[in-house]
C-alpha cells in the first residue's frame, strides 16, 4: 500500500502520515524543488524518528547524451 501526502514543508499532515509508514520515500520535483527544501523535509522527518529510506526525483526530462551518442555510432 502506498500512502501519498502533501508536500511536508507547508503541511503537517506529512509527518503524521510518516510515523505509520514502514517505508519513507522523499520526492523531489526535478529543476523545481530546492536541496534546501529536501533537507529541511529531511530533517523535519528525521527529528520525528521517522528516517528516509530513499528520494524519488520526478519529471526528468531525459534528452539524449552526446557520450552514449558517440558510443552507439561506433556500432553502424
Amino acid at each position: 500500500v502506498i500512502l501519498d501526502s502533501p508536500p511536508i514543508l507547508p503541511v503537517t499532515d506529512a509527518a503524521i502520515i510518516a510515523r505509520h509508514a514502514a517505508v519513507r520515500l522523499l520526492v523531489a520535483r526535478s529543476q523545481r524543488t530546492h536541496i534546501s527544501a529536501c533537507q529541511q523535509g529531511a530533517t523535519i522527518l528525521n527529528n520525528l524518528g521517522s528516517s528516509i529510506h530513499g528520494v524519488i526525483l520526478n519529471d526528468v526530462k531525459a534528452s539524449p547524451s552526446r557520450y552514449y551518442g558517440s558510443y552507439q555510432r561506433g556500432y553502424y
